[in-house]
């Protein structure tokens, strides 16, 4: 499986003793299938994320304007899981990043990340067959 981890700069080798340990899932280094994650990722200047099996380093993202709305679209959508349904706030991470919608959005040329996040929550609600 190839994975990706984003980075404002390339990383030969995993060093832990830079993972911050209040994350998500706690302390590690993360990494993402997703290309388009990993590029919202590595436009974070400053902050570094985290492989498990594989690692591939990849440079600056392409346009900030897509990953800032690609962050706050997920970002709602998390917020609204755990709000609304009850979830626990890594439950809808996992929810969204593993969905289809999510793939979708954060296909560029799919242009979904121009709609209100609200439709892309029904979209994902549906596919996830969440009333």
């Amino acid at each position: 499986m190839k994975v990706y981890h984003g980075s404002y700069m390339a990383i030969d080798i995993v060093d832990f003793s830079f993972c911050r340990k209040r994350r998500d899932f706690g302390k590690g280094f993360y990494v993402t299938k997703i290309l388009s994650q990993a590029e919202l990722w590595a436009a974070r200047k400053g902050e570094t994320f985290c492989t498990l099996k594989s690692l591939q380093a990849i440079s600056k993202a392409a346009k900030y304007d897509f990953a800032y709305k690609l962050r706050n679209i997920s970002k709602q959508i998390i917020l609204t899981f755990v709000a609304d349904k009850g979830f626990t706030h890594a439950d809808a991470v996992d929810k969204l990043y593993n969905s289809k919608t999510f793939t979708q959005l954060a296909d560029k040329t799919t242009q979904l990340y121009e709609k209100d996040w609200s439709e892309i929550y029904k979209l994902l609600l549906d596919e996830l067959a969440i009333k």
